[in-house]
């Protein structure tokens, strides 16, 4: 008989714990991402393109202050490619790309 109470007793204390760190939690959202996917949906960082110049030989950029080529990595990103006006990076699994601001460009 003492067993089935302590048992109980457990049970019950057991049980009170739980619903009280859900309780303090509130509900949850299920159409809500897990935290990890949550971060990869972060947005991305701002990269802001100074100066492309293309060569025969290379292709440089200025992103973020920084001379960079193909495959340099700036604030978390890759570079992949460099055209006459943008930048295309990857980006946790994204590809994004920043362009040089509208204006004339010099040949």
């Amino acid at each position: 008989m003492f067993k089935a109470y302590t048992s109980l007793a457990l049970c019950v204390g057991l049980l009170g714990t739980g619903t009280h760190a859900l309780a303090s939690d509130g509900p949850q959202d299920p159409t809500r991402p897990w935290a990890s996917e949550a971060r990869s949906l972060a947005k991305a960082p701002a990269f802001t393109v100074s100066a492309i110049l293309i060569s025969d030989q290379r292709r440089v950029a200025v992103l973020n202050g920084r001379a960079v080529t193909a495959g340099d990595r700036v604030d978390g990103a890759t570079v992949s490619a460099i055209g006459p006006r943008t930048v295309r990076l990857r980006y946790r699994g994204r590809d994004i790309e920043a362009a040089l601001p509208k204006g004339k460009i010099r040949q």
